[in-house]
């Protein structure tokens, strides 16, 4: 009885059958003897043919396991189909090669323990992988493991200049190699490596999160209490962070579901002794967040024109609670990790977003300026200049958009800017732009006392009269959207000149 491969998700119901126990008590009964068969004969053949037909029943096996839900036929024949792919000697086995006492030649013996021959058979391995992970990947859960430790073995080899397949000798160098055509397998399995974490787009919601839970376990695994890390380990948690991000990249429709899980890992690296853990941690953050800030699906109701229904407000307080989450990873490493360098990595991260995207952000305010307000109190020179460059940007363009109960605490914070004595550059600044702000207050009264006379004349003309209780067009407006509220000019002009007489 032939399975159909499965390409998306298959109904529990549909392997309840009588047909589906039956399928299942003979895959029990007999996937020992097979896989057993399977791996010996693929072991021993050297012929493109046989091997090729040998990796089909692996394929054929593996997927039947997996639609009727055996998971321990189904880790079993892939662990077995991951040990044709590549031959890496684990780093314990390295070791021994580099101390071994019949060793004359130190430098000969770390060229060969670093070089890495991919076979016909590896190959053609590698690709049924690949097969059965695209067309398993909404059912693979946990056993997701076993393919990431050899797809991430699978990245190091690519990435590793003493590695070749085994057409090509391992003698000729890599510019060669290259200029000559022959690193066409690399470059294969490669685009087949990304598009299979692409392809997370087209998988169900769960199956995303079981890819970026193993994922995480995969990095998990060899993260160490201490800094020393061995270039095999640092190598599988690059993988595994790049991986996360592309997830992410390809997932931006439906961020908000897996985005907790991306935003712990990297707070977890970024909490590492390793330095060049921390520092993938926050390149990888800072991607990851003004992806999704940038993303459309981060568009928020801020500019709904009209009244909110009650469905509406329940999007709301999910877009609000949202973009703090997207936020709030910056506010968490910035307060509680005492690294001068993952405080400044935050900082750079938080530029980076205002810079590009800081007119989208809305309710993440408050603990954004919290934060800025914070670093003003900094002891080092540094970390101070760099948070007064995200200063400077909020009051050079985005008072105009930034919500109108934060514009007050964004004077005291540039004041706080002004009133520290560690960098006397950016005190003077930071009155400039408090002069600068006078400019904005200056045009927004203008503007409203423009429009309070075009409605005057509006009415004179329609012979409607002015009461008590009439209020202007666009106050109408704020009423009908509470997120859009009226400047109160007069008090923030006070706030200023407060604030100006403090320095």
């Amino acid at each position: 009885m032939l399975l159909e491969s499965p390409r998306c998700e298959v109904d529990r119901l549909v392997c309840s059958g009588q047909s589906a126990l039956l399928c299942v008590a003979m895959v029990n009964s007999t996937w020992l003897t097979i896989l057993d068969s399977l791996s010996l004969i693929l072991m021993r053949s050297q012929g493109e043919a046989i091997i090729l037909e040998i990796l089909k029943g692996y394929q054929a096996f593996t997927q039947a396991c997996g639609v009727l839900r055996a998971i321990e036929p189904l880790n079993s024949f892939l662990a077995s189909l991951c040990k044709f792919t590549i031959n890496n000697p684990n780093e314990g086995e390295k070791r021994s090669i580099l101390l071994s006492p019949g060793s004359k030649k130190p430098e000969t013996s770390m060229d060969q323990r670093d070089s890495i021959i991919l076979t016909p058979k590896n190959v053609q391995a590698l690709r049924t992988l690949f097969n059965v992970a695209h067309r398993l990947h909404n059912i693979l859960g946990p056993s997701w493991v076993l393919v990431l430790e050899t797809l991430a073995a699978l990245d190091r080899t690519i990435h590793s200049p003493h590695a070749s397949t085994q057409e090509v000798s391992a003698s000729v160098s890599r510019l060669s190699r290259d200029t000559s055509g022959q690193y066409s397998d690399f470059h294969i399995l490669s685009s087949l490596n990304s598009q299979l974490f692409e392809s997370s787009a087209l998988m169900n919601v769960a199956a995303v999160k079981s890819l970026l839970s193993a994922l995480h376990q995969l990095s998990s695994q060899h993260i160490s209490g201490n800094s020393q890390l061995s270039g095999q380990q640092i190598g599988s948690i690059a993988f595994s962070v790049e991986r996360m991000t592309s997830i992410l990249v390809n997932n931006l429709h439906r961020v908000e579901s897996i985005w907790d899980q991306i935003a712990a890992h990297h707070l977890e690296l970024a909490n590492c002794p390793n330095p060049q853990l921390r520092n993938m941690a926050l390149d990888s953050l800072d991607h990851s967040i003004c992806s999704v800030v940038g993303s459309e699906k981060f568009q928020g109701i801020s500019s709904a024109p009209h009244p909110l229904k009650e469905y509406q407000l329940v999007e709301e307080s999910e877009t609000r609670s949202f973009e703090y989450a997207v936020l709030s990873p910056l506010v968490i490493l910035y307060s509680s990790n005492k690294n001068i360098d993952v405080q400044m990595g935050a900082l750079k991260i938080l530029l980076h977003v205002l810079e590009r995207h800081g007119e989208k952000l809305s309710y993440s305010w408050p603990s954004i300026l919290h934060m800025l307000r914070a670093v003003a109190d900094a002891s080092e020179k540094d970390v101070i200049s760099l948070g007064f460059q995200s200063v400077r940007v909020i009051m050079n363009e985005g008072l105009a958009t930034i919500p109108v109960q934060c514009l007050d605490e964004c004077i005291l914070v540039t004041g706080a800017y002004g009133a520290q004595k560690t960098d006397i550059n950016i005190s003077l600044t930071a009155a400039g732009l408090l002069w600068t702000a006078t400019d904005f207050i200056v045009k927004g009264l203008s503007g409203r006392s423009v429009q309070k006379a075009n409605h005057l004349n509006e009415e004179v003309q329609l012979g409607v009269s002015t009461e008590e209780g009439d209020i202007p067009t666009s106050e109408e407006g704020v009423k009908r959207n509470p997120l859009q509220q009226l400047v109160d000019y007069n008090k923030l002009f006070f706030s200023v000149f407060s604030v100006l007489q403090k320095l």
